[in-house]
């Protein structure tokens, strides 16, 4: 291969590492948090490194247009390398810092007294594993058109909304930590010594008078990952309306252990789901959620209807299967309870493939790692070397 597309290739790495900045943060799996606080430290020697192969020196003034032939080595093509501004690569870097630092406030974290990172749902970015039962294989979830999007919203101060693409310019809400207390229900005893809802203000919750994407008595739902349940109404934004209210507004942005839909009556829960585009929870994170990490299901309704989703993988299509389940407490807990040939729970085997996944990666982590040290040792010894 020639030179010429080299230094292209190099300088289109350099010149938009600010517009590219989402994709190469969230580009890798699972792992935001990792590549994220890596980012923000070392994009700006990756730029250098990047003139440093082109030029062989790195030895750029970033404030100053080159001529190839100036180029030392064998680079000789006739192209003007125009670096940024000392201004605009400020302003890219301070883009990419705030990004890094959302990105990161977004996602999983290890070390979490309240819930393990493999239990710890965040917002897709592209990177969400969901689980074939029947094989015990991990795969990454379908995409979605609003993945682009949502890095918009977790990346930029403005926050914009999917619903930009369809021309509205519309932020996402994202509640304060006071908006969030004010949203928080409380499961309590009623006068009769039953488990009910109940509001910030000791009413009796109820949502047969909210409105949800279009449904009557619909709210959205976050479980925050001490177990706490926040609600809001989820609102579709529209040319009267400044902020769009998502799942990412219960809890700024920030994981939790499940998100959904549901419906509330008299104290309540009647109806529950795991649907969300943003967060992309599954059936293992509301068993999680509701049986394990809160008391969510002492204040399910006699009657209350589950509704989850499982995933097989379809070898002659290639394609993951969606299967719908409507249950009742007891037989989503069965289902979620009762062990494979494995010997684990659904719950089990989803987590435990995750936390081999956390595993496996880190430990790619240190050998990139020790192998670029390596490799950084080796140029220094050989440039010392040929400058005797």
């Amino acid at each position: 291969m020639s030179e010429k597309p080299k230094i292209k290739r190099a300088l289109h790495s350099i010149n938009n590492v600010g517009d590219k900045l989402l994709e190469k943060v969230t580009n890798y799996g699972y792992f935001i948090e990792d590549l994220s606080k890596k980012a923000a430290n070392r994009v700006f020697s990756n730029a250098k490194s990047l003139y440093g192969k082109v030029t062989k020196s790195g030895s750029f003034d970033l404030n100053k247009s080159y001529e190839s032939s100036e180029l030392q080595g064998k680079y000789r093509s006739t192209e003007k390398v125009v670096v940024y501004p000392e201004g605009e690569k400020k302003e890219r870097m301070e883009k990419l810092r705030y990004a890094v630092k959302e990105f990161c406030k977004a996602s999983p974290k290890s070390g979490n007294h309240q819930a393990l990172k493999e239990e710890q749902v965040s917002i897709d970015l592209g990177n969400k594993s969901v689980i074939d039962h029947y094989t015990g294989t991990l795969y990454k979830a379908p995409p979605m058109l609003e993945e682009v999007a949502y890095m918009k919203e977790v990346g930029t101060k403005e926050r914009k909304s999917y619903k930009e693409l369809m021309g509205l310019e519309t932020s996402a809400k994202r509640f304060s930590s006071k908006e969030q207390a004010e949203n928080t229900k409380i499961i309590k005893k009623d006068s009769k010594g039953e488990y009910r809802l109940f509001d910030q203000r000791s009413n009796l919750y109820d949502t047969s008078n909210k409105i949800s994407k279009g449904q009557k008595g619909l709210v959205a739902y976050a479980i925050t990952l001490d177990g706490k349940l926040v609600t809001s109404q989820h609102i579709q934004p529209s040319d009267n309306t400044k902020y769009g209210y998502y799942h990412s507004t219960l809890l700024d942005g920030k994981p939790g252990l499940c998100f959904g839909m549901m419906k509330v009556k008299d104290g309540k829960i009647t109806k529950i789901d795991a649907f969300s585009g943003h967060y992309k929870p599954t059936q293992e994170n509301l068993y999680n959620a509701t049986f394990l990490k809160s008391e969510l299901k002492n204040v399910f309704a006699d009657d209350v209807s589950i509704t989850t989703l499982s995933v097989s993988h379809n070898k002659r299509k290639n394609i993951l299967e969606n299967t719908v389940h409507s249950e009742t407490t007891k037989q989503f807990a069965q289902r979620m309870e009762t062990k494979g040939a494995d010997g684990l729970t659904m719950p089990q085997r989803y987590f435990g493939a995750l936390r081999n996944c956390n595993a496996a990666y880190n430990e790619m982590l240190d050998k990139s790692k020790s192998s670029h040290t390596e490799k950084i040792t080796n140029e220094r010894t050989n440039n010392s070397e040929r400058t005797r």
